[in-house]
């Protein structure tokens, strides 16, 4: 009776045993795929940031362009002007004509702008224009002279989405908490937003970051982004306050385990 009791003993055990072993493999298993998942974010990031790269360097580029070889002035909108897509299967699109006068002359031009109607408001108004000194009869708006801006903080927004998720993933299997988050995540991106903010001034050479604001759209959603990074790191620390959880100690060792 007693060497049946203790084989049952060693049975329950031998399972338990394995059972341990086996959601000790489960947990790993599922650190490597997270481990793997953080990667690839982080690798999506770097592609949509080399895009953002792109479209900052054309921006910067044409806008230095712009103040070194052209001059402003301004025009008035006079109409728009209509371009038939339908051939191509897509919605017809309008742009701005407006006139202007340079060197005694007049000229007219069509800004690249599209807008799905005629914006009837526009239309009589003065607009700030550059004109092409050694060819005035090349002129664009100022506000639509930047529009490679807005592309670049379009591909900057998709880039910071997989960064932050990708970072604070991988800092969270390295058992790290709230500190390296804020360290190695939340802070870096958010000084990433505003350093650009300010290499956007390289495009406007004879102004101050004031006028980068008021003249290039781009910066201003980089703020916007640097601002939602920040509220991002803010309202984990009060989670991690409130919560405290408690798994970190836990994923360290598994991260230790997984290294060797």
């Amino acid at each position: 009776m007693k060497k049946k009791k203790r084989k049952q003993s060693e049975c329950e055990r031998a399972f338990q045993e394995d059972a341990a072993q086996a959601r000790e493999q489960k947990r790993l298993a599922r650190i490597k795929n997270e481990r793997k998942t953080a990667l690839a974010m982080l690798l999506l990031a770097c592609a949509f940031f080399a895009v953002f790269l792109v479209f900052f360097c054309l921006n910067t580029a044409k806008m230095r362009n712009y103040e070194l070889n052209y001059i402003r002035t301004y025009g008035v909108v006079t109409g728009f002007q209509r371009h038939d897509n339908a051939a191509a299967g897509k919605f017809d699109y309008y742009t701005p004509i407006f006139s202007y006068s340079y060197g005694g002359k007049q000229y007219t031009a069509t800004d690249w702008a599209a807008y799905p109607a005629p914006e009837e408001d526009l239309i009589g108004k003065n607009i700030e224009i550059y004109v092409d000194l050694s060819n005035p009869e090349k002129a664009a708006r100022t506000v639509t002279a930047d529009g490679f801006s807005v592309m670049a903080a379009v591909s900057f927004a998709i880039a910071l989405i997989p960064l932050l998720i990708g970072g604070a993933l991988l800092v969270s299997l390295k058992g790290g908490g709230f500190k390296m988050r804020i360290l190695c995540v939340w802070l870096p991106a958010a000084i990433l937003c505003m350093a650009f903010v300010l290499l956007f001034a390289l495009g406007l050479p004879n102004e101050g970051i004031a006028e980068v604001y008021s003249r290039i759209a781009g910066a201003t959603w980089l703020t916007v982004f640097a601002g939602i990074v920040i509220a991002i790191g803010i309202i984990d620390g009060l989670i991690v306050l409130k919560y405290r959880p408690s798994e970190i100690d836990s994923r360290a060792k598994a991260w230790k385990k997984i290294k060797k």
